[in-house]
């Protein structure tokens, strides 16, 4: 069932193919479209009920505001008529009927605590039958806890608060029941309090637009001052010591929880419009992607169909094409141009290569032309060895053989080797076969019939898996080559052995055998002519005779050779003719220097004694110089030893200074001193002056007293003068002590001066000393450099005995060159000694490359 399905498919036209692997395609598309709008619709769902739930809260909370007067309150009536409104819309959606039925019964008796409680659980039914409570974003669940959760629990709180301090508000004392509750109405308040603002604070987290905490945050301090008034006001009710302050904070904490209530409303609306913004604002986001996705699908689909219908109109309009293309091949026409190839898909790759097949095509026509008409023997055959082709030239060369394979073979035709196997004619039995080598891709065999030699090189045809197919024979009649070859082959053993003169036959060749033929006999006799040109050049070289140079013309290496063999005649004909001239001057030179040895030798005898006496007179002045320079440095010594003499004298009178300074110093402290005294003085003759006065006026009781103070006064007058005799003499000796240092100073920088007149004058010295030094030093190295003068003088005099008994020998090795030069014969005259002279001042080297 399987294979037959395959089969249908495989032979569907490919626009059917296409279209049906589209409808393929499509099918899990718009299954997977499917489950997305569902998805997507139920978050839209999720999000409405949602904000159903949320309209549904909304018109409850002014009736937790106004449930203690509900009913006396101008907006009370129309604010519970809508709230029931909403009840009966939604409870049986939301599933929150008993729970709003409850809260509307409570809202009717006189317990208000329990009416807000009833309304804080139907807040938490409606949140858990709308999906409040799973909202999924932080910021909008959080707004929802604000709301649903801690909201209400804040205004139970506060009106639990305002009932429990109502005894307090009236009394100031109550009892220890009524206070534990009162302690615990504001545990919980504060609970309720911390439970808002951290709700509300994550709900701000993570919000990301920063909108919601800007929106709620004026609303949310504003709450949270009064609550810190109503926890201070209660702070003050459980710490009060008085009734009556107590009773004043009861109060005060009551009218905080009543204006907690009563503004809390705002805080509420506004968390619910906040938490109503970020619900549309999530539905708007789903519904806008929902279209979008849905467009985006939806001009994918028909991009899709528009591809679609464009590439089946692309493929079978060239499918087509190509089919006539190839349609035009089969009858072997090769002229049609192949369409489509300029394409770069698949189609333009199948165009590409039908385009090679014609290439290939329209080649192999040509080779099999090429070949026919070129006279190649060439012979092709399949895999098994059946002839499928043979060239003209090889039914040529068959034809002439024809006879000897009839000979023995009647039946033998070329007409008929097409078709049949190669062993026809192999097994001939006027044909010699023998194998000359075979590889994995050529076999080279050799045949003798009639007097002739073929050669076969039969190689394998092999496809592009490396698969042989068939095989490519070329045959080669070399029956003339190998008798060529034997010619060339005594040729080249002759001239290995130096002999030239043997030469090929030009009779019975032809073609290249004919050409090789000739052009062996010309570098044979061309070789024979210059070798022997050259043997005879050398030979009169070897025998000193310089005038049969090269004469023959020769080019390529031999025109080298020959050159520089006749560059070598010649430059060795100028060498000994330049050697010839310069002997005599040599001999002359060789006489000259022995002269100036001789010479040289009693000047250098005269120039060592005087040598001698210049030691003699140096070593006496480096013993002078010695000693002044010994004189210098026991001055310098002395200069330095003034120096410190007058540095220590610097030291001790700047010490002096420094004593006559403190000294100074005291006799102004000792002046102080006796200012003080004389205030002292001062003071005490007003007191005794006073004492006086009141002693006077005091009468005979007095009198002992005014006694006293007249012996006082005159005390202090006795010291006032003593202050001033010692003030005096304290100027006077500043004044002198000023005078001294002065004088200390002024020596001090004497003996300055002296010192660094001292510290030049040593320098000075030292400078002398060591320049002395240096002279003796100096002197000593003269003397020194006069030995060694004197020591070179008398090398200098055996060098120059040497050079006389060298010059001699040099005279006698003159006379024996010029023996051997004489041996030459050269073609020029001798040359001149200005010739000469240019050839032995050539450098050394020159010399050697000329030689």
């Amino acid at each position: 069932m399987t294979t037959r399905t395959r089969w249908q498919f495989s032979h569907l036209r490919l626009s059917h193919q296409i279209i049906l692997m589209l409808c393929t395609v499509l099918g899990p598309f718009g299954l997977m479209t499917y489950l997305y709008v569902t998805n997507a619709n139920k978050d839209i769902t999720f999000v409405q009920k949602e904000m159903q739930g949320l309209r549904y809260i909304k018109t409850l909370i002014p009736l937790l505001n106004l449930s203690d007067s509900v009913y006396s309150s101008p907006y009370g009536p129309e604010s519970l008529a809508e709230a029931q409104r909403a009840a009966a819309e939604l409870d049986a959606e939301l599933k929150s009927g008993a729970a709003s039925a409850v809260f509307f019964a409570a809202m009717r008796s006189s317990d208000k605590l329990t009416a807000i409680d009833a309304g804080a659980a139907v807040f938490t039914k409606i949140a858990d039958g709308s999906n409040l409570t799973l909202d999924p974003d932080l910021d909008s669940y959080y707004a929802m806890d604000t709301l649903v959760t801690r909201w209400p629990e804040l205004i139970a709180a506060a009106a639990a608060v305002r009932e429990r301090t109502a005894s307090f508000a009236k009394t100031g004392d109550v009892g220890l029941l009524p206070f534990a509750e009162f302690v615990s109405s504001i545990s919980r308040f504060e609970r309720a309090a911390e439970a808002v603002r951290t709700s509300l604070s994550n709900g701000f987290e993570g919000n990301a637009d920063g909108e919601l905490r800007t929106n709620l945050t004026p609303s949310l301090r504003s709450l949270e001052e009064i609550a810190r008034i109503i926890t201070s006001a209660a702070d003050g009710v459980i710490s009060a010591p008085v009734a009556s302050t107590r009773q004043a904070k009861a109060a005060e904490t009551a009218a905080g929880a009543e204006r907690l209530i009563a503004t809390s409303r705002f805080f509420a609306d506004g968390t619910a419009s906040e938490l109503n913004r970020l619900l549309q604002k999530r539905l708007d986001g789903l519904q806008s992607d929902r279209a979008k996705k849905l467009g985006i699908e939806a001009g994918f689909l028909l991009l899709t169909l528009l591809s679609v219908v464009v590439i089946i109109r692309s493929i079978n309009q060239p499918v087509k094409d190509l089919i006539l293309t190839i349609g035009r091949f089969e009858i072997g026409d090769f002229q049609l141009q192949v369409p489509h190839t300029e394409r770069r898909n698949e189609l333009g790759e199948i165009a590409r290569a039908l385009y090679r097949f014609k290439e290939m095509g329209a080649h192999s026509a040509l080779t099999k032309a090429a070949i026919e008409t070129s006279g190649i023997n060439v012979m092709i055959t399949d895999v098994d060895e059946h002839v499928a082709f043979m060239s003209r030239g090889l039914r040529t060369l068959l034809s002439e053989l024809e006879p000897e394979f009839r000979a023995a073979d009647p039946t033998f035709a070329i007409d008929g080797l097409i078709g049949r196997h190669i062993d026809s004619f192999r097994a001939n039995g006027n044909l010699t076969r023998r194998l000359l080598t075979e590889t994995q891709e050529v076999r080279k065999v050799s045949y003798s019939v009639g007097g002739r030699s073929i050669h076969v090189d039969m190689t394998y045809i092999r496809d592009n898996v490396g698969q042989v197919i068939g095989h490519t024979l070329i045959w080669y009649d070399i029956t003339a080559n190998l008798e060529a070859e034997r010619e060339i082959a005594e040729l080249v053993a002759a001239a290995a052995t130096g002999h030239f003169g043997l030469t090929l036959s030009l009779d019975g060749k032809s073609g290249a055998a004919l050409e090789i033929a000739q052009g062996l006999n010309s570098i044979a006799a061309m070789i024979n002519s210059a070798t022997a040109d050259f043997a005879s050049a050398l030979s009169a070289m070897a025998r000193g005779e310089l005038t049969q140079p090269v004469a023959g013309e020769y080019a390529g290496v031999f025109g080298t050779l020959k050159c520089a063999i006749n560059d070598t005649v010649q430059r060795l004909a100028t060498i000994i003719a330049a050697i010839q001239v310069n002997a005599n001057g040599v001999a002359q030179a060789a006489d000259e220097i022995r002269n100036g040895a001789n010479e040289l030798a009693a000047r250098t005898e005269e120039q060592a004694a005087a040598l001698v006496e210049t030691a003699a007179t140096t070593e006496e002045l480096t013993a002078s110089v010695k000693t002044s320079s010994t004189a210098a440095h026991h001055a310098a010594a002395r200069a330095r030893e003034a120096m410190d003499l007058a540095r220590n004298g610097w030291s001790i009178a700047e010490d002096a200074v420094n004593a006559i300074g403190q000294i100074e110093a005291t006799s102004g402290r000792i002046t102080d001193i006796t200012a003080v005294i004389d205030q002292i003085a001062f003071q005490t003759n007003l007191l005794a002056l006073n004492a006086a006065v009141e002693a006077a006026r005091a009468g005979d009781a007095g009198r002992g007293f005014a006694v006293v103070a007249s012996e006082v006064r005159s005390l202090a007058q006795r010291s006032s003068a003593a202050a001033k005799d010692i003030g005096a003499l304290l100027n006077a000796s500043g004044r002198e002590v000023s005078e001294g240092v002065q004088l200390v100073k002024a020596a001090g920088g004497a003996l300055d001066d002296i010192m660094k007149a001292s510290s030049t004058l040593a320098d000075l010295v030292a400078s002398i000393a060591d320049a002395s030094a240096e002279q003796a030093t100096g002197i000593h190295e003269v003397s020194q450099t006069m030995e060694h003068i004197d020591s070179t003088t008398q090398r200098n005099a055996a060098l120059a005995e040497e050079s006389l008994a060298a010059a001699t020998e040099l005279s006698g090795q003159t006379a024996q060159l010029r023996q051997l030069v004489a041996g030459f014969r050269i073609a020029q005259a001798p040359a001149s000694p200005k010739q000469a002279q240019s050839v032995t001042t050539m450098p050394v080297r020159q010399l050697q490359r000329v030689v």
